[in-house]
């Protein structure tokens, strides 16, 4: 429903021949929402069954990176690439992300002991993740990752980068009625 008729732009971002508007991610995520996507069943507790039997098995990775043309090579449990602050159950990845600021966030998350995995999904829901420190997040233009076959998802939806992938930002390129 259109409550009041006004307009704004928002941000948008091609990654390689595709857009998206919300979040792109490779890593854990992905892993997920390939996982979700071969499910028979969809929602909230398939979405958290899968999250917690995949965790143990799922390995952090050595990525290179291009931000804003700088080199940078971490070990990242999940890459996401946000316009907007949350995934879907209002889990906060990027509570600092805006809709309407010209900027991707970047954010590196690397996988924690078990033990502190408690600790990190409250910080996710309650939008204080930038406080830990497996949390590491740019704000950037563009961002390059020149390695191959990476799986990924953009807004959800599984996805393969064969060659690697580039994401630039198109400040304020779509409007939006509210």
């Amino acid at each position: 429903m259109i409550n009041k008729l006004e307009s704004f732009y928002i941000d948008t971002f091609k990654i390689n021949d595709n857009y998206f508007f919300g979040m792109a991610g490779i890593g854990f995520d992905a892993h997920i929402a390939w996982k979700f996507s071969q499910s028979k069943v969809r929602g909230f507790w398939t979405y958290s069954i899968l999250v917690l039997k995949e965790h143990h098995k799922y390995k952090s990775q050595i990525y290179n990176l291009t931000i804003d043309g700088k080199e940078y090579t971490r070990k990242a449990f999940l890459l996401s690439f946000a316009n907007s602050s949350q995934y879907g159950y209002k889990i906060q990845i990027a509570p600092n992300a805006s809709l309407d600021d010209g900027y991707l966030d970047v954010i590196i998350l690397k996988n924690p002991p078990v033990y502190k995995l408690p600790s990190l999904l409250m910080r996710l829901t309650n939008g204080t993740i930038q406080q830990s420190k497996y949390y590491e997040t740019y704000k950037c233009k563009e961002i390059s990752i020149h390695q191959k076959n990476l799986l990924g998802h953009i807004d959800g939806e599984p996805k393969t980068f064969p060659e690697g992938l580039t994401i630039q930002a198109h400040p304020q390129s779509l409007k939006i009625l509210h």
